[in-house]
């Protein structure tokens, strides 16, 4: 009996130490998935978390080793309990052909109630902390991403500039370089760096912390190592030493000859994109902008309102195109808020649908964000009839106010142009058909509706400004305005379009009543029907 009680005894320390094993395994797994966690919350690449789910996998198949060998010496402690004294042999081999047993299997061993309900769960609990963490904060991972392209940007720039540097120098010299060859890429940098403090300042309002902390662009560039390097003293003296005036104008001229053409080309985009503009936050601006961000405004009223924002150019709107750009789940809003800021030359980074975050707790709301919202497509009607019925009945429409209603003739669009530039400038807000409602007011189109709409605009603005030529004087529109506006009662003005020309703007009011006719309307239409055909 003393011999079987000695062999039992040695299997059994055998089974402790392989319980044990699988004890520690399972401490060393949940540790390592800790400290990779710990250790990626440091880094900018979040695949960095994929690692974790490698020691996860490793422990599994080992702990699962060990908890086969424990139960084939357990079958072996069976087996020896009830054999004779003096078959005692003290053998301690336990292999799966001696125990043929299905409970001795690997895989049964790999899925068994202690393996399964220990890793799997590790498993999800790694896989919910990557989802949040790339998945919530996408928005950090976009604004880390573009601040490494600025830093690359601003890198190969400064790589190019080196040459024009004067003899002596200062950062002001660098800055200023950059600013003068790469005028809109700066341009694009500062305005990322006032839209990330306007979120900041949000985020530090409703959650009291601070998220992006983007420096301004004259501290950010100092991470740029070629900046910090043509700053050194060793650079700066080698540098002096090796300084040539003809050389650097040599410099000079190469690289504005390659620089000029593209800073044009950029120039003729982005006027071509503010002629289509005002440039000037008007009253209502905070009203639409509300309005679009309200819980149960459709896509299709959205992309009305979206129409509406883009006739103004100010940084508010160009700020709230940003935000759109980063959050909005709808696809067609969120690319025709890229396409905007593109036609201005910001260089937004497009997000794409599978980074979007939804956040709500209503499951039902979050299945219609998730899977209906983001597929709708509206495209809006392009004729009078279609913009008489919003007038009537949206409130995007209706909450309008012009500061001034420009009687024209479509000849003198040139100068024109100038004076909206020149009243925007004074913080007016000017109705121009050929702006505002451009994408329903076509010649072709002519019809009552357009009288509607026009007749529309004009109650929305406080005064008229006739813009006198030759060509206004015989326009039977402009009659037809004049007279609309007359009935109104309203201030009414004039201004020579020589007077435009010359840069003197001098307004005066229109007191001359020589535009009178009681059949004004009729004529219009008739008129403009002669037009259409």
């Amino acid at each position: 009996m003393k011999n079987k009680v000695e062999h039992l005894e040695l299997i059994q320390k055998v089974i402790n130490r392989m319980a044990n094993n699988s004890f520690l395994l399972k401490g060393w797994a949940v540790t390592l998935v800790a400290g990779i966690f710990a250790l990626s919350s440091k880094d900018a690449d979040k695949l960095y978390f994929l690692v974790v789910y490698i020691p996860v996998l490793v422990f599994w198949i080992l702990d699962t080793y060990y908890l086969l060998q424990e139960r084939l010496y357990c079958s072996l402690y069976n087996k020896v309990r009830e054999m004779d004294e003096e078959n005692i042999d003290f053998l301690l081999t336990a292999t799966q052909e001696d125990f043929p047993d299905k409970r001795n299997k690997y895989w049964n061993c790999f899925k068994s109630k202690t393996e399964i309900w220990f890793y799997l769960p590790l498993v999800l609990v790694c896989t919910g902390i990557i989802i949040i963490t790339n998945y919530s904060g996408v928005t950090k991972h976009i604004f880390e991403h573009e601040i490494r392209d600025i830093i690359i940007m601003w890198s190969n720039e400064i790589k190019l500039i080196q040459p024009l540097l004067p003899r002596t120098y200062t950062k002001e010299n660098i800055i200023g370089l950059l600013q003068y060859y790469y005028p809109h890429e700066w341009e694009s940098v500062r305005l990322k760096y006032s839209y990330y403090q306007t979120k900041d300042r949000h985020l530090k309002k409703r959650l009291g912390k601070a998220r992006y902390n983007m420096p301004k662009p004259e501290i950010l560039i100092q991470c740029v190592n070629n900046y910090r390097k043509i700053l050194s003293e060793k650079y700066q003296k080698s540098h002096r030493d090796n300084y040539s005036e003809n050389s650097r104008l040599a410099s000079q001229e190469k690289l504005w000859n390659i620089r000029k053409f593209k800073i044009e080309r950029i120039n003729k985009k982005i006027e071509k994109a503010l002629s289509k503009t005002q440039q000037v936050t008007p009253s209502f601006i905070d009203q639409l902008i509300g309005l679009y961000e309200q819980k149960h405004t459709s896509q299709k009223d959205k992309v009305y309102i979206l129409l509406e924002l883009k006739k103004y150019f100010s940084e508010k709107v160009i700020q709230f195109f940003f935000k759109l750009n980063d959050t909005e789940l709808n696809k067609q809003l969120r690319n025709e808020a890229f396409k905007h800021l593109q036609s201005f030359n910001y260089n937004p980074r497009l997000r794409k649908q599978k980074y979007m975050c939804i956040h709500t707790k209503n499951e039902r709301r979050k299945k219609f964000l998730k899977e209906i919202y983001p597929n709708e497509n509206y495209t809006i009607p392009q004729n009078p009839n279609e913009l008489e019925y919003r007038i009537e009945n949206s409130k995007e429409q209706k909450l309008k106010v012009y500061d001034y209603f420009i009687s024209h003739s479509s000849k003198d669009w040139q100068e024109v142009q100038e004076l909206i530039k020149m009243e925007n400038q004074q913080g007016k807000n000017i109705f121009c058909d050929w702006i505002n409602d451009i994408d329903y007011l076509k010649r072709h189109l002519l019809c009552a509706a357009t009288l509607k709409v026009i007749e529309k605009r004009m109650q929305q603005s406080i005064a008229l400004i006739f813009v006198e030529s030759e060509n206004s004087l015989v326009s039977p529109w402009c009659k037809y305005e004049l007279n609309y506006f007359y009935e109104l009662k309203k201030p009414m003005f004039f201004i020579e379009k020589d007077s435009i020309k010359n840069k003197s703007y001098q307004f005066k009011p229109l007191e001359d009543n020589w535009f009178l006719d009681s059949d004004y309307k009729e004529k219009a239409l008739i008129i403009g029907s002669k037009l259409v055909n």
